[in-house]
């Protein structure tokens, strides 16, 4: 697998978007392996949530899945 399992505390906009959302409390946190290859990917992030996820990317990119 290329991710990498951290607990690597939301983002202000992870944490706003899973508040939107009413997601619950974060869980964990998920980044992909940092590599040259996909540099622009490496800043990506899931974030897992009692009740969801949220997604965040590149160039501001975030999205919230119940």
């Amino acid at each position: 697998m290329n991710e990498r399992d951290t607990y690597e505390q939301p983002t202000s906009e992870a944490a706003t978007l899973a508040a939107d959302r009413s997601l619950g409390q974060w869980q964990r946190t998920f980044r992909m392996k940092q590599s040259r290859l996909f540099g622009k990917h490496n800043a990506s992030r899931l974030y897992l949530y009692d009740s969801g996820t949220v997604v965040t990317g590149p160039e501001g990119f975030g999205a919230a899945y119940a």
